[in-house]
């Protein structure tokens, strides 16, 4: 109904409060649903939503297939290095008096020369040209027996190993042993596989490393029949093959790196142990 005369302001508030009175509220049927698409709930109020589905949508199987799980793929790890000299292809041979490096490099320029030895078949080589073991090839027992029996520079080495020998073997260090006696007369007692000189920088001190093929451990302490005037020799267990200290006598370090204070091996005081005055006096000037 439109106006037909001039319609004053309060004309048209009354109008409009009429035509709201007489407006009907929208229901909900009346609104159009609005369309929506994956996981979006409905925007239609009081519509109950559909609960996702369990099996996940095909585009996402076929990623899944095409790029595995990373927690599934088993870590790679570098294979270890091969063994500089593998048991069963070497023979391990030992420097009795540990000669110098200058003499070591004359007896192998000797070695080479009186079997022409080949560098790339490598059938002798050392580790370091410090080290006193020397590897032979087990096809060349003409070489062992040249070097056991010191027709080299008069050099006779020892033999230090077998293939049969295990690998679990323990350690110990003999202690009190003359730096005199010869260390394969240590095999005398029961047990020792094989026994070595222990060098301190350089020189021969009174300790071997004893190498115990019983399942029984070694007793703390033995009296050798070679050795009837002097101390018992003691036992100690080399923890984990580490090396040891004989300035802290502490276990990981050798003396040369050792920081810590020096103390004595027989009374723990400290001083050096060769000046201390408890050290048991003894008739063998060696010892």
């Amino acid at each position: 109904m439109e106006p037909s005369g001039p319609v004053s302001l309060v004309d048209l508030l009354d109008a409009d409060l009429a035509l709201n009175d007489d407006d009907g509220v929208m229901s909900l049927e009346d609104w159009p649903s609005s369309p929506h698409h994956g996981r979006h709930s409905a925007l239609v109020p009081g519509a109950e939503a559909a609960p996702p589905s369990p099996v996940p949508p095909l585009a996402t199987l076929h990623h899944a297939k095409q790029a595995p799980s990373s927690r599934a793929a088993p870590l790679l790890r570098a294979p270890p290095p091969p063994a500089f000299a593998p048991r069963d292809a070497y023979i391990k041979l030992l420097f009795r008096d540990n000669p110098s490096v200058a003499i070591k490099l004359r007896w192998l320029s000797e070695v080479n020369g009186a079997f022409h030895l080949d560098r790339d078949q490598a059938e002798v080589k050392m580790a370091a040209i410090t080290s006193r073991f020397v590897y032979i090839s087990r096809q060349r027992p003409d070489i062992v027996t040249s070097v056991t029996k010191g027709e080299f520079l008069s050099l006779p080495l020892e033999i230090q190993d077998s293939p049969d020998k295990p690998r679990k073997f323990p350690t110990y260090l003999l202690t009190r042993y003359p730096v005199c006696s010869d260390p394969a007369l240590a095999k005398e007692l029961p047990g020792v596989y094989s026994a070595r000189r222990f060098y301190q920088k350089g020189s021969a001190i009174n300790r071997l490393v004893v190498t115990w093929s019983l399942p029984q451990p070694p007793p703390p302490s033995v009296a050798f029949s070679f050795l009837p005037i002097l101390p018992s020799c003691e036992f100690r267990r080399m923890k984990d093959e580490q090396p040891w200290c004989f300035r802290c006598w502490g276990f990981g370090h050798i003396s040369r790196y050792c920081f810590a204070a020096e103390r004595c091996a027989w009374c723990s005081g400290p001083h050096d142990s060769r000046s201390c005055p408890h050290r048991a006096l003894t008739s063998c000037p060696c010892f």
